[in-house]
């Protein structure tokens, strides 16, 4: 987290050249970490730099898909349901068609995935000025935070100051020319040009910030901001450093010399002819009782091999906190609760990533909500709205009905809140006025 004094800004609350080029500085400090968790679910693994002892070595470099199992296991469990917004005092169809409008579903589920590898992640919302007709007029983007960066007062509140990101420029062959870099206030969005992501250029366009807010908002993780698979990088390196000289072992096996005591095979005629002969019939006759054949071989004890590369596998998935579905374990029929125990450790990562993606989301709703009065007139505090989320988990719909409709029957749960627990409704509003509205028909 960058953190600056409210007062480093100017009156008109644009921060200056100086201060904007020290926090990119600060930025960039942090962008070899990023790019490393980049490569490392993308497969780009520190045992594929690793060379060979000699040129007729043999070096296996294996590399193990943890880290992007990892995250894409807890993304999916995380976000493969859609987030339900709901309010018992408010009117939501006009936000509701603001989140229809900038596809959240598939955009949470986006942003899931980038604070999953990079512990951090950042969206920006921005206003369309060339709308459709019939769209709300809403863009927005998911961001990497190797791009872009928010300032926070240094204050306890931590209040957004202003954000930055970097757009870069391409010549028509590919090759990166030259950034624009657009800065977030309050009030204003700020264009410069820029040679380099460390120096900033001139100043190109200024246009108003109709959200009021910074619209460049912060994901994390966590409070370390750290990725999912970012603490057990070191397991999987010894994993990988492990499964490749298990097979380099092997190939040396292979290719054993052989050792020949008390015989020689000879440097004549005769002599390469009864080696073609030993080839082809297999049969080898010593000269002398003393003389012996043997591979010059390594003893291989698979056995404890084995044993080490499943305690690294399960140590991985252990402090990963997601577990091995392919595992025992998971096998059979099995029902809802007894699964839920099984996860129990994900389902801690779980409330623990939405609880922080949930600091993001009220933010969001704070834009979304001063876009709506601007547009429509409509009042909607965001702090009314209740933010649900779903787990993505094999569903016993027959035990699902039968727990609604008992606390259906009891009446101390209201409809629309029953609505959120049928798998099925992915817009229980929208449910609830569809009901409504064929009631009044009957």
């Amino acid at each position: 987290m960058i953190l600056r004094s409210k007062s480093a800004l100017s009156p008109d609350g644009r921060p200056g050249k100086a201060l904007l080029e020290g926090c990119m500085a600060q930025h960039a400090r942090s962008r070899a970490r990023f790019e490393a968790l980049r490569a490392y679910y993308g497969g780009r693994h520190e045992i594929l730099a690793r060379r060979a002892e000699h040129a007729l070595a043999p070096n296996n470099r294996l590399v193990a898909g943890f880290p992007k199992y990892i995250s894409d296991v807890a993304t999916g469990y995380c976000f493969g349901q859609p987030i339900v917004y709901q309010s018992e005092s408010q009117d939501l169809r006009g936000f509701q068609a603001a989140l229809r409008s900038i596809r959240a579903d598939t955009h949470d589920a986006r942003l899931g995935k980038k604070i999953s590898i990079y512990g951090e992640a950042y969206e920006l919302l921005y206003v369309n000025a060339d709308k459709a007709p019939g769209d709300f007029g809403l863009g927005v983007a998911a961001i990497d935070p190797t791009e872009a960066f928010v300032v926070y007062d240094s204050t306890a509140a931590r209040e957004p100051l202003f954000g930055v990101y970097y757009i870069p420029q391409y010549a028509v062959d590919g090759t990166r020319t030259s950034y624009t870099i657009y800065v977030y206030t309050n009030s204003e969005v700020l264009e410069y040009a820029a040679e380099s992501q460390f120096d900033l250029g001139p100043l190109i366009a200024a246009e108003p910030n109709y959200f009021g807010l910074c619209p460049l908002i912060e994901y994390r993780n966590n409070e370390e901001g750290s990725g999912d698979f970012e603490h057990v990088m070191s397991y999987v390196n010894a994993y990988n450093l492990l499964q490749s000289d298990r097979l380099n072992d092997k190939e040396r096996f292979v290719q054993a010399l052989l050792l020949i005591k008390g015989a020689t095979f000879g440097e004549d005629d005769d002599g390469a002819e009864n080696f073609d002969k030993m080839l082809k019939n297999g049969v080898l006759s010593l000269p002398q009782d003393n003389a012996s054949v043997e591979y010059l071989t390594k003893n291989l004890n698979e056995n404890e091999v084995e044993v080490l590369r499943a305690a690294l596998s399960s140590d991985i998935h252990k402090f990963s906190q997601t577990p091995d579905f392919s595992d025992e374990h998971f096998a059979g029929q099995a029902s809802g609760v007894a699964l839920k125990f099984k996860l129990w450790s994900l389902e801690n990562l779980a409330r623990v990533k939405h609880s922080f993606f949930a600091a993001g989301l009220k933010y969001r709703l704070a834009l979304l909500a001063r876009i709506l009065y601007l547009r429509e007139g409509a009042n909607i505090d965001p702090n009314k709205i209740q933010i649900i989320t779903n787990r993505t988990l094999p569903v016993d719909e027959l035990e699902v009905a039968q727990t609604i409709a008992a606390y259906a029957k009891s009446g101390t749960v209201s409809e629309e809140t029953l609505l959120t627990q049928v798998p099925f409704v992915g817009d229980p509003a929208a449910e609830m006025e569809r009901m409504k509205r064929e009631a009044l028909q009957k």
